[in-house]
């Protein structure tokens, strides 16, 4: 479980971060960077605006062979260098060892989101939809998911568009080396 110190000290400034309204610096994201630490993982980075916070960054990583691995997160570095919110598609399951939770809710699976409670410590969560079998499985579309990780994070998304595969063409490996206009006809 993670600890921090600082959203302990200042957590009315941690919960006014949350909840207030964030706007990205553009409507469109494309995953077209490597991970540096990962070269399986594609990444982006991109300036968020908030009223009360400078230097925020939403960022999505996904793997590159696995659609459905994917991660959201916010981080204030000037504020703490722990992200300050963050969605994990899939992974361990987390387990929410705080005393105020009963021991049968401690296991929290993947998909979660992650926030901190006022005493420091970080606590996974699921929001209604991802405990909702049918919308969960609607949200391993990272093009869905990351409306509901933006809702949550209370970020502006009307008009947003996350490009996840920037530049691949949606063709089989096995159609490869076959024209994808092979069999049509064209009218003069």
């Amino acid at each position: 479980m993670q600890f921090s110190e600082t959203i302990r000290d200042n957590y009315k400034q941690y919960d006014l971060f949350i909840n207030e309204e964030k706007t990205p610096s553009s409507n469109y994201m494309a995953l077209d960077d490597e991970k540096k630490s990962r070269p399986d993982t594609k990444r982006k980075a991109m300036p968020i605006y908030c009223k009360d916070f400078a230097d925020v960054a939403f960022t999505v990583e996904q793997k590159k062979d696995i659609d459905t691995d994917f991660k959201f997160s916010l981080k204030c570095p000037p504020f703490c260098e722990k992200p300050l919110f963050r969605y994990d598609s899939s992974g361990p399951s987390h387990r929410n060892s705080n005393f105020q939770i009963p021991i049968n809710e401690q296991k929290v699976p993947t998909p979660h989101f992650h926030k901190y409670w006022s005493d420091g410590k970080e606590i996974a969560y699921k929001t209604e939809a991802l405990k909702d079998e049918v919308q969960r499985k609607a949200l391993e579309d990272i093009s869905i998911c990351i409306y509901h990780f933006m809702q949550e994070a209370n970020i502006e998304y009307e008009n947003f568009q996350l490009n996840s595969s920037p530049g691949i063409l949606p063709f089989d490996k096995e159609a490869e080396n076959s024209d994808p206009l092979e069999n049509i006809t064209f009218k003069e």
